[in-house]
């Protein structure tokens, strides 16, 4: 049931925080069984929340219409005055509410929820103001461009400096084979966009909302290098078009033996003493941070 996955919201919240106070890592508790769309608690979820109630509120989630949503969980999302109410039900409440209800209706309104979650931590990576806590960052190789000291503290003395740090990693790079395994997993189509002569591999995804309510199909389409999500409409309009596997080997193949085996990049960060440390992990140098990275 739908509506269950309140308990592993649970369970992954409680996980997170063990692991942050055990080793200030958050993703320690868990140990990667979970991830962040899990947690139903996160600020991410309290905005899909509230996008949700509005939906419910102004009709536009015509499977629940607003007085069947508010007799069924006992929730009141309708002020006196007959606008919509300023103190929403919390999060916890509704997905203890949500348990209560029938299993069909659960999965109707917990899919709503579940999509409109993806949709708010979608845009956060898009604009770039996703937050992870604290995070592992691991790779082939770093090394200290520049550190410069930008503030002292006038009692403590502690220095607070800003690092230009170079990180190199290996690409991860797939072979057409795999790829070919991949589309067939994922009931996946190969396609080639026939302007620029790339490969890539077009899956379902999960779709987003427009501003009316209206659900907008898409599909995640899987290159060498990155992967984006993409309206069905917009990809059947574009120059990407269905090809053959032959055509797809062919040109997967020819692209990736262009790509470079290693990618360097740069990281800014702002760090006190004694909040960043390397070691290492196999071959791989790990570096462990408490940042704020801009």
């Amino acid at each position: 049931m739908r509506g269950e996955r309140r308990f592993i919201s649970t369970i992954a919240r409680r996980l997170d925080s063990l692991g942050a106070l055990t080793r200030g890592q958050r993703q320690t508790g868990g140990n990667g069984i979970f991830e962040t769309k899990d947690n139903l608690e996160s600020q991410y979820a309290e905005r899909a929340l509230y996008e949700l109630f509005k939906q419910i509120y102004q009709g536009r989630f015509v499977e629940v219409p607003l007085g069947q949503f508010e007799q069924m969980t006992g929730l009141n999302l309708t002020s006196h005055e007959g606008g919509m109410k300023i103190d929403l039900p919390p999060l916890r409440q509704f997905l203890n509410r949500l348990l209560a209800l029938r299993i069909d209706m659960q999965n109707i309104i917990f899919e709503r929820f579940e999509l409109l979650l993806s949709q708010q931590i979608e845009a956060a990576i898009a604009a770039g103001i996703y937050e992870v806590g604290v995070e592992t960052l691991r790779a082939e190789r770093f090394s200290v461009e520049s550190q410069e000291a930008v503030y002292t503290h006038s009692e403590t003395g502690s220095v607070t400096n800003y690092l230009k740090i170079e990180r190199t990693q290996r690409n991860h790079i797939k072979t057409a084979d795999e790829m070919l395994e991949f589309a067939d997993k994922y009931q996946g189509q190969l396609m080639i966009n026939e302007k620029s002569g790339n490969a890539a591999v077009s899956i379902p995804t999960h779709s987003i909302y427009d501003a009316d309510g209206g659900v907008i199909p898409r599909v995640l389409l899987v290159r060498s290098q990155n992967q984006t999500r993409v309206p069905v409409q917009s990809l059947e309009s574009s120059t990407w078009q269905q090809v053959s596997a032959d055509a797809f080997i062919a040109a997967w193949s020819k692209e990736i033996d262009a790509l470079p085996r290693f990618t360097t990049d740069y990281l800014h960060l702002v760090l006190s003493r004694d909040t960043c440390n390397f070691r290492q992990d196999g071959l791989k140098t790990v570096a462990v941070f408490r940042f704020q990275r801009f």
